[in-house]
């Protein structure tokens, strides 16, 4: 009896223990899926939203690279099966409103029951703008002490391709400054530099590149500076058409000298402008007329790059000669001569009419010249057809004496040419 009041109460007591186990176990099953807990999850990537949707995007473009960690609140049994690829970070840069450099806040998208914030700060610096490419012109300047002065400039690149915020290239001008040095006595000077960027308003030099997000195609230019000076030359005038003695003619020019700019090189070699005088154009026994000192520089250094200092400046010049005139000769065919005939026997060559020319110079001397001073020759050779039979000879016409010209022309000849009869 005794020994089953004392398994009975055994039986009890296992019971009863195993039931407060029981109990303890749901009781601890329950706290564990119900209990909020926090959890740290790192490493979370941020990732932007809105490029395009306002106009802009971001500086930093597909380089951008930005991580967080946070704190997820949550049960214990939630907490434990995530990991911090459910996590989402991002930036909207769609509120932006203007360009430049902006804080944005970066928004945490967790799982669902569980709540998350950003450990360490909440924002992200981007730099947002529209970003464009601008071709612009660049700049050179030198420094430096001479008496002679930069007269060309040759530039291995003219412009630069710049990429970057419009708020920034918009206003933006390419320069390279040289410093050349003093009392240069060069020529020619060949450099190389490096080609910044500067706000063509407020001449803020763009530095750090980077830090603007701008790049150029080319960051160096090379550069040639051709120096030239200034020299007066003496002016003169000289009488072409050998009509007149010249100890027989007055001339006059009004200015001595022009003041010539160029390259160094080229001046050197000029010492002196001649204008030059036709005198078969003159009429009447004094003539006066003007040039420019432009125009007397073309004429006298054609393809040169030296021009007059005061290109604008007029010079006046005049000639003062012996009374002349000018006379019609007739030249009868008698006095033409062929030259260059084929061999006897096999053409016939006849002159078809007389020659009138027009003889100028001293009145003298013309009014006693007459058709026998004269002799013309033609080419038989250098004839160009003109009809059957016919031909047409350019005339080379001489005079006895240099003080008379012949003007006009070019005379010509007809002949005719005929089979030889056999």
């Amino acid at each position: 009896m005794h020994k089953e009041r004392t398994g009975r109460k055994g039986k009890i007591f296992i019971f009863i223990a195993a039931l407060f186990g029981a109990l303890l176990l749901w009781m601890y099953a329950i706290g564990y899926d119900t209990e909020i807990d926090e959890r740290v999850f790192s490493g979370i990537p941020v990732e932007i939203e809105g490029i395009g949707s306002n106009g802009y995007t971001v500086a930093e473009g597909e380089s951008f690279s930005m991580n967080v960690d946070v704190v997820a609140s949550g049960t214990r049994a939630v907490l434990n099966s995530l990991s911090a690829g459910d996590f989402k970070a991002i930036v909207d840069i769609s509120t932006a409103d203007k360009p430049g450099k902006q804080i944005f806040q970066i928004t945490i998208v967790p799982p669902n029951g569980v709540t998350a914030t950003i450990q360490g700060s909440p924002n992200a610096t981007l730099y947002v703008d529209v970003f464009t490419s601008r071709n612009i012109n660049v700049q050179i300047t030198p420094k430096y002490s001479s008496v002679n002065e930069i007269g060309e400039t040759m530039q291995s690149i003219r412009t630069v391709q710049v990429y970057g915020p419009e708020s920034v290239i918009g206003t933006a001008e390419a320069f390279c400054e040289f410093e050349l040095g003093n009392n240069l006595t060069e020529e020619v000077i060949h450099v190389s530099g490096e080609i910044r960027l500067r706000d063509s308003v407020t001449k803020k030099v763009i530095s750090d590149m980077s830090g603007s997000y701008v790049t150029m195609d080319n960051n160096t230019v090379d550069v040639t500076f051709v120096f030239y000076g200034t020299k007066t030359v003496s002016v003169d005038l000289k009488l072409v058409g050998g009509v007149f003695d010249p100890k027989d003619v007055t001339t006059f020019v009004n200015e001595t000298g022009v003041q010539l700019y160029g390259p160094i090189s080229e001046l050197a070699h000029v010492s002196s402008l001649s204008i030059r005088y036709d005198e078969t154009q003159m009429i009447g026994n004094t003539f006066t007329n003007t040039i420019t000192a432009e125009d007397l520089v073309e004429q006298c250094l054609p393809g040169s790059k030296l021009t007059a200092l005061n290109k604008d400046a007029e010079i006046t010049y005049s000639v003062s000669a012996p009374e002349y005139i000018s006379k019609t000769l007739v030249i009868p065919p008698s006095r033409i001569k062929v030259e260059n005939l084929p061999p006897s026997g096999f053409v016939q060559v006849n002159i078809l009419d007389q020659l009138e020319i027009t003889i100028f110079g001293p009145a003298d001397a013309v009014r006693n010249y007459n058709a026998s001073q004269i002799t013309v020759q033609v080419n038989y050779l250098k004839r160009k057809q003109v009809a059957n039979g016919q031909y047409s000879c350019t005339a080379e016409i001489n005079t006895e004496t240099s003080t008379v010209c012949v003007i006009g022309g070019p005379y010509t000849v007809l002949i005719e040419e005929t089979l030889a009869e056999e």
